[in-house]
């Protein structure tokens, strides 16, 4: 279908044992906002950390991603940029 927007219901039928992998991805983007920064970080880091330390890999490079953009703070210290790459497997 063309010019339709791809919903996260959509994805779904395609990824069914990743859909946390759309939550942290949602999370990742929320992260880069500074009125949900210190939200995540108080109520979301301790579970962003253990999708890291689990090590199934979908889901640790999204937590990845997402405490990479929480340590991002445009307008302190001329901006750190936290740089990572961001592998499409192990």
């Amino acid at each position: 279908e063309m010019g339709r927007h791809l919903t996260s219901i959509d994805t779904l039928q395609y990824c069914a044992p990743y859909e946390c992998v759309i939550a942290l991805t949602m999370f990742s983007r929320l992260a880069l906002e500074p009125k949900f920064k210190r939200l995540i970080f108080k109520h979301a880091l301790e579970a962003l950390l253990g999708c890291i330390c689990t090590g199934i890999w979908p889901e640790a490079r999204e937590a990845a991603a997402t405490l990479a953009n929480l340590m991002w703070l445009p307008g302190l210290d001329n901006e750190r940029l936290v740089c990572w790459l961001k592998f499409d497997g192990p």
